[in-house]
Formats: C-alpha cells, sequence, structure tokens
C-alpha cells in the first residue's frame, strides 16, 4: 500500500480550472470519505467538480458532478 492523496479540481467551467489543496489520506485499501470545504463562491452559480486521487502507481479522476453554491 502506498500514501495517497487527493484533492478536488472545481469550476463554472467543465474545464474546472480550480483546484483544492492536497489532502494526504495515508497508506491502506478502505474506503474513505473525502470533503473540502471552499470559500469565496459566487452565489446562486453551478460549480462542477470532480475528486481525484494519486499514489506513486496510478491517478483516478472520479465522476463530474454539479452544485449550486447558496
Amino acid at each position: 500500500n502506498y500514501a495517497t492523496k487527493v484533492w478536488f479540481n472545481y469550476g463554472v467551467t467543465p474545464d474546472m480550472a480550480s483546484v483544492t489543496p492536497l489532502i494526504s489520506l495515508g497508506a491502506g485499501n478502505n474506503p474513505m470519505t473525502v470533503n473540502k470545504n471552499l470559500s469565496g463562491l459566487l452565489s446562486g452559480a453551478t460549480y462542477y467538480y470532480q475528486v481525484v486521487a494519486s499514489n506513486r502507481y496510478d491517478t483516478v479522476y472520479g465522476q463530474v458532478l454539479t452544485f449550486t453554491a447558496h
């Protein structure tokens, strides 16, 4: 098992130009929940986002989803 880091790509367009800071999960193979609070979002705007997980062997991109900021 190798240490895994995750982050979120996000933005108001599908190219998701913003990236959150890395979150270190450590090593292991158990499912984990990850989340990240964001500030400075535009109220009423729809944002695209996806989680990305990476270790020394692979990088995996999650499904692109959306949310509306309030």
